[in-house]
C-alpha cells in the first residue's frame, strides 16, 4: 500500500506542475526564451514559469540534425532574451543564428555525466568500456565524439538546472527569485521522475537493446540497460552491408531483446535487422512536442513505457 501511494503522489506531482505555454516561436513576442528542440524548451518553461514565454524551433516529426531554420525562426531567435541550442553534433545549424544571448547547453553538462558515441566495430568488452566511461571532471575523452542526447538522462538534466537558471537571471535579473524557486521545484520533480522511471523499467533491466541510431545511450546507461549494438552510427549515412551484418551477428551474442528506432528517421535498416534476428522493432520518440509527450516528464515516461513494453 505504501509503494502504491508513493507512485500516485509521483504521478500527481507531474500532472499538477505549473508551466508556461510552450509552442513554436512568435517573432513578434520580443522577449522570452527560445530552444531548438521541445524537451529543452519544456525544461526552460518549468524554470521560467509565468515570467517568460518559452518556445522551440524544430517542427514535429523533423530531425534536429537536418533541420533548416526558416526566416520566421531567425526573427524569433533575434528577439529572444536567450537562445538555447544543444551542440554542433545535434543542432549545429543553430550555432550561426544571431541572438542577443546564446547558450551551448551541452557545455553546461558536467564531464562526469557525458558519454561518447559508441565506436563502430569494437568487441563486447571494449563496447562496455566505452559506453560506461565516467571520466574525472575536466578529462572527458572526446576521441569518438561526445553524444549530445543528454536530456534522455534526467539526472544529467537535473545537474544543469541551476546553470540554466543562471543564464535566465543574467538576461532578466528582476526575475531572479522566480527562476531560483522554480529551479528548485524542478529539481525535486526530476528526482521523482528518476525514481518512477526506475520502477517502470525494472522488469526489463539488463536486457540488451539494439539502437537504429545512438539516440538513447544516456537513458540506457542511466538505467542499466545494455547497449547490444548500433545499426547507423552517423545519421544520414546509409548502413553498409558490413554494418547490417555486424548488427545481425551481435544482437544474439549480446542478448538483445529488441530494436529501438526513431519516428524522425527511416526504420528500413532496423526492419532488415529485425527480419534476420526475429527481434521486434519499437519506435521511441526522444523529442516529443506532440500530444501525450508535450512535457519533459511525459516524454521520459513514454520512453520508459516503450522499452518496458507498455504504451506505444
Amino acid at each position: 500500500m505504501k509503494s502504491v501511494l508513493g507512485i500516485v503522489l509521483v504521478v500527481l506531482s507531474f500532472s499538477g506542475a505549473s508551466r508556461a505555454e510552450t509552442r513554436p516561436p512568435d517573432a513578434s513576442a520580443g522577449s522570452g526564451f527560445v530552444a531548438t528542440i521541445p524537451p529543452i524548451a519544456d525544461i526552460l518553461s518549468s524554470i521560467a514559469g509565468e515570467r517568460g514565454r518559452t518556445s522551440w524551433l524544430l517542427p514535429a516529426g523533423a530531425s534536429p540534425h537536418t533541420h533548416e531554420p526558416r526566416p520566421s525562426d531567425i526573427r524569433g531567435v533575434e528577439n529572444a532574451l536567450v537562445f538555447f541550442y544543444v551542440d554542433k553534433l545535434l543542432d549545429g545549424w543553430a550555432a550561426s543564428i544571431p541572438a542577443k544571448r546564446k547558450v551551448h547547453i551541452l557545455s553546461l553538462v558536467p564531464d562526469s555525466l557525458l558519454l561518447d558515441f559508441p565506436a563502430e566495430g569494437e568487441g563486447d568488452a571494449e563496447k562496455d568500456k566505452v559506453h560506461s566511461r565516467e571520466p574525472t571532471p575536466g578529462t572527458h575523452d572526446h576521441s569518438f565524439g561526445t553524444d549530445p542526447h543528454f536530456w534522455t538522462d534526467p539526472i544529467a538534466v537535473r545537474a544543469i538546472v541551476p546553470r540554466l537558471a543562471e543564464k535566465m537571471i543574467e538576461a532578466d535579473p528582476e526575475g531572479e527569485e522566480t527562476y531560483l524557486a522554480n529551479a528548485r521545484a524542478l529539481e525535486a520533480r526530476l528526482d521523482s521522475l528518476h525514481v518512477e522511471i526506475e520502477r517502470r523499467i525494472a522488469p526489463v533491466r539488463r536486457r540488451g537493446v539494439v539502437l537504429s541510431h545512438p539516440f538513447l545511450c544516456y537513458f540506457l546507461h542511466r538505467y542499466g540497460i545494455p547497449l547490444a549494438g548500433v545499426i547507423e552510427i552517423i545519421e544520414g549515412n546509409e548502413p553498409t552491408a558490413k554494418d547490417l551484418t555486424r548488427a545481425i551477428r551481435n544482437a544474439p551474442r549480446r542478448n538483445a531483446s529488441m530494436i529501438l528506432a526513431l519516428p524522425q528517421l527511416s526504420r528500413r535498416a532496423a526492419d532488415l535487422v529485425a527480419e534476420s534476428t526475429g527481434l521486434s522493432v519499437r519506435v521511441i520518440d526522444p523529442l516529443g512536442g506532440v500530444p501525450g509527450k508535450e512535457t519533459y516528464e511525459e516524454l521520459l515516461l513514454s520512453i520508459a513505457d516503450g522499452i518496458a513494453g507498455e504504451g506505444r
